[in-house]
């Protein structure tokens, strides 16, 4: 049976999440578990998320979380690049296609069953996560002990049955093993927003992995002093040596969408694309401070 419950952030994921527990959640969790799992009702359920999330209905302000309400529940969403790029799998083979070999983060194994992963003998030091979900992943730094069980669960999860982020809805269900990168540590993040194929703003990341603070930047690393699903950090990072090449690779692969969020590991002159994320936050994450949702959104959805 697919599994309809809300996923929980893993330790390594220090966003700060919309909270989805409450009566009105309660309500929510219930009609997106009753309704029809079609277009129709994925922008019914879609429509109340964000309502709960942001306190008023969508389409009335021209937000960042309204820009990717549409896009959520629209046409695009279905397209066969975003479909595509949303596999964690098979979004290498876009990213070296568009951008080039190398950039992709390497793959270690691809599990496509529970008997496969049950009897995978998993690296002493490597990244586990479903190809066909978001927020979900192990990271195993020296051999300790996995929860097996966790990871055969994901074969029975669909994340669209939870959001109803259609471009996740035909997913298979796999796992994939990676290695860890500059050790895991979430400051060497960076997610790249695009509109229309040309960066807009970057979110960078600072502070101790358990208290993840960010900063938004544009594209030139002015600090706007703002940023999105994370307490704002009081530092501002220095400009990246390789900010020139980083804009570069994220606008070859944002060229096929109309906004799109490019995610980078980044250390040094090193480099990795991550994923491709196309609704950021299922569209129900803030800014901070929160006032300044009007001033960034227009940074980022202003025509280049």
């Amino acid at each position: 049976m697919t599994s309809t419950a809300i996923p929980e952030p893993e330790p390594e994921d220090t966003r700060i999440l919309p909270p989805t527990t409450g009566p009105l959640w309660s309500i929510h969790h219930w009609l997106n578990g009753i309704t029809p799992k079609t277009r129709r009702f994925d922008r019914l359920i879609s429509c109340l998320q964000f309502r709960l999330a942001h306190g008023r209905w969508p389409g009335h302000r021209a937000t960042l979380q309204d820009a990717l309400l549409a896009l959520k529940v629209g046409d695009e969403i279905l397209s066969r690049d975003r479909v595509r790029t949303t596999d964690k799998e098979l979004a290498k083979h876009f990213i070296e296609e568009h951008a080039g070999p190398g950039l992709a983060v390497p793959t270690i194994a691809v599990l496509h069953s529970k008997k496969e992963a049950a009897g995978y003998a998993f690296p002493s030091r490597c990244v586990i996560k479903p190809t066909h979900s978001s927020g979900s992943i192990i990271i195993r730094r020296n051999g300790e002990a996995l929860n097996l069980n966790r990871i055969l669960g994901w074969f029975d999860h669909n994340y669209y049955r939870v959001w109803r982020e259609a471009n996740y809805r035909d997913l298979p269900p796999k796992v994939i093993v990676e290695p860890v990168l500059f050790d895991a540590d979430p400051n060497t993040e960076l997610k790249v927003f695009c509109y229309r194929g040309r960066v807009k703003c970057i979110k960078c990341y600072l502070g101790a992995p358990v208290n993840t603070t960010s900063m938004l930047f544009t594209a030139d690393w002015q600090p706007l002093h703002a940023t999105l699903g994370t307490p704002v950090s009081p530092e501002v990072r220095a400009r990246p040596e390789i900010l020139e090449r980083i804009v570069a690779i994220a606008e070859a692969l944002a060229a096929p969408f109309s906004l799109v969020r490019v995610d980078f590991y980044w250390q040094g002159t090193e480099l990795f694309v991550g994923e491709l994320t196309h609704i950021d936050h299922n569209a129900t994450g803030q800014f901070f401070p929160l006032e300044e949702t009007d001033r960034i959104s227009r940074i980022i959805l202003e025509p280049a």
